[in-house]
């Protein structure tokens, strides 16, 4: 009688599962729409961006904007966990990642710190109870000086590819949003010389780069053969390769996270 049972309830909880299962697919759709249209004129950069989500949502996000004629901005969050609640919470997060506001009618652009310690700040108030942590950065590139200034609230420290040279990465202080209420945020600035590549990225890159169950010390991503790949082949040939790696890699084989990644290449014109 149970079994029988069961097989009547069938058809109602496959309709149910299938319902749902198009709403996290449409949730996903609506992220994907409300990340940034490509810039055109970045001159002299160029940018290519990765944003590959575990499941049909995203605990990640990212942002590209120009903030005035002259300066752009970048940021990068990665929401603790993965799922519903870690996609809301990048979505929450993403609006707080625009480094401009608007000021007794002119605008005022916000520097990268006071940025994070303003969303550090938000994270604490909402008292969230899941996936109240994320880790961040943002950065500013001002074309007239060729300058870019970041900081990095527990992201990855960002790798600097330039010509003749091994990739190397550029650390800085700062640890999780959300996570303490004086939290700081070092401010570390670069200025490009033609070649130059700087690379940004949320920690689902290394989860696939990396040997799992593996002991690994903060630059382990540099030793990896992708690396060598990234510094000979480019940018775009590199982050094509992660896309591929992603659908070959059996799940097993590698924790599964969202991974997103910008490229910021000085192209010298």
């Amino acid at each position: 009688e149970e079994i029988a049972e069961l097989r009547r309830d069938r058809p109602a909880r496959t309709a149910i599962h299938t319902d749902l299962d198009e709403q996290i697919r449409l949730a996903g759709q609506i992220q994907n729409d409300l990340l940034p249209e490509p810039i055109t004129d970045a001159s002299p950069l160029n940018i290519s961006t990765l944003y590959l989500p575990a499941d049909f949502v995203s605990g990640d996000t990212y942002d590209i904007s120009r903030l005035d004629e002259d300066r752009f901005g970048f940021s990068l969050a990665d929401a603790t966990g993965h799922g519903l609640p870690a996609a809301l919470l990048a979505i929450l997060v993403k609006n707080s990642l625009r480094g401009k506001e608007i000021v007794s009618g002119s605008y005022r652009i916000i520097e990268p710190d006071e940025l994070l310690c303003r969303l550090n700040q938000d994270l604490l108030a909402a008292r969230l109870r899941q996936c109240h942590f994320i880790t961040a950065m943002h950065a500013i590139f001002d074309r007239t000086t060729n300058l870019i200034r970041w900081a990095r609230g527990g992201t990855p420290y960002p790798i600097l590819f330039r010509e003749g040279r091994m990739p190397r990465q550029i650390r800085s202080s700062g640890g999780l949003l959300g996570a303490l209420d004086d939290q700081t945020f070092e401010v570390i600035s670069h200025t490009f010389e033609p070649g130059d590549i700087l690379l940004f990225y949320t920690d689902g890159l290394e989860a696939l780069l990396l040997p799992k169950n593996e002991s690994r010390g903060e630059d382990a991503i540099l030793s990896t053969e992708w690396i060598e790949r990234f510094r000979t082949y480019g940018p775009e040939v590199a982050l094509d390769e992660v896309r591929r790696l992603t659908t070959q890699e059996p799940s097993r084989d590698w924790s599964r996270d969202d991974i997103t990644a910008i490229a910021i290449r000085m192209t010298g014109e």
